[in-house]
């Protein structure tokens, strides 16, 4: 008896057997990030050319929120810091928090575009993210869990790391920037996707 697979596209298309009986096929991996960008899903938050303060302690840097129908993946983390004064030692500490409520960055609510990842996409996601970003030195966030979902330690020049965080519906994240008291630019922000 012999059995024939045929496409189920109606192409009327068979599949290829080798001299050794093995199927022929043809297969793709992709990432669920990859997939989100080619469907117009994934996005791209910067927050760029700021300040930190000449303080010690965290510095509320940017916030973003979950306002849509879908969870939300953060898959990396990126930024850098450059003229960085003496007091910082070249050193900066960043942290992601989990729902940070209140405080003078979410008071301020400067608020931050979103770039879709894929060119000519005409969702922006203005109805699924709120996404805030510091407009000087020294933001707060007034109240913070005791632990971070990332803790990432970051001399002057480029970071990148990769997080994958979840952002439920109606949940958020904060990213603070510790120094040791000098100033530095920098610029900071997050690349995800909306779930299907």
């Amino acid at each position: 008896m012999s059995t024939t697979i045929m496409d189920g596209t109606g192409s009327n298309t068979r599949v290829g057997v080798t001299s050794d009986n093995h199927l022929m096929v043809e297969s793709r991996t992709e990432t669920s990030y990859q997939i989100a960008a080619e469907e117009g899903r994934a996005f791209n938050i910067n927050d760029y050319d700021k300040t930190l303060s000449a303080i010690t302690g965290e510095q509320a840097v940017l916030y973003i929120k979950n306002n849509g129908s879908k969870p939300l993946n953060l898959i990396n983390l990126f930024g850098g810091f450059w003229n960085y004064s003496a007091g910082t030692n070249d050193t900066f500490i960043v942290r992601v928090y989990q729902n940070p409520t209140g405080g003078t960055l979410i008071s301020d609510a400067n608020t931050i575009g979103v770039a879709n990842r894929a060119a000519g996409s005409i969702d922006t996601f203005n109805s699924d993210l709120t996404v805030y970003g510091a407009s000087a030195g020294g933001k707060t966030f007034g109240s913070l869990p005791s632990i971070p979902n990332a803790f990432l330690i970051q001399g002057a020049g480029r970071l990148f790391a990769s997080v994958d965080l979840s952002i439920p519906v109606g949940q958020a994240y904060g990213i603070t920037v510790e120094t040791t008291g000098g100033t530095a630019d920098y610029y900071i922000g997050f690349a995800g996707y909306v779930e299907r």
